[in-house]
């Protein structure tokens, strides 16, 4: 009996060790999203890539900025982060090892945000002016408009309370 048992428990070692072993051939990037600030921003959209292997991993930041991929063989990544209101933020040539645990924090600048509106030839009446008065310009066909904001302070804006265009008139 006391021969099954030094088997039993020599087999049980190599067991462990091999999938400890197994488990490492791979590797994880991590990191936080903060804005210029400093506050995390929250739901941002972050991809990590390996082009030269056809790997494309999204996630979402959570409610504290953090994000995190794992299970990923070792190469070269790049990471890009996108969320509402800022500048695309991208770092390239990120080298990862098999077992490596990497960090990429981003620190995100406040960007303007392109939005296209197109409008219907319906909605304006042929001969009724499009560019307003002074300006040459008719109502005829589709018009493409390109609206740009820049949002100042996206920490500070809850979402609560949104302030109504004055509609007297």
């Amino acid at each position: 009996m006391r021969v099954n048992l030094r088997w039993v428990a020599t087999l049980f070692v190599v067991l462990i060790s091999s999938l400890t072993l197994l488990a490492q051939d791979t590797g994880q990037i991590t990191g936080t999203v903060h804005d210029s600030s400093g506050a995390a921003v929250a739901n941002a959209k972050v991809t990590v890539s390996n082009r030269s292997q056809g790997i494309e991993r999204p996630t979402v930041t959570n409610s504290t900025g953090d994000w995190l991929v794992g299970g990923l063989p070792g190469g070269t990544y790049s990471v890009t982060v996108d969320a509402p209101g800022f500048k695309k933020f991208q770092a390239k040539d990120i080298a990862l090892r098999i077992g490596q645990k990497l960090r990429q924090d981003a620190t995100l600048q406040v960007g303007a945000t392109a939005t296209e509106i197109t409008v219907q030839g319906s909605a304006v009446a042929p001969g009724d002016p499009v560019f307003g008065p002074g300006r040459h310009g008719y109502g005829q066909g589709n018009h493409t408009v390109t609206v740009e904001w820049t949002q100042l302070h996206p920490a500070s804006y809850s979402g609560s309370r949104r302030e109504q265009p004055d509609r007297a008139g």
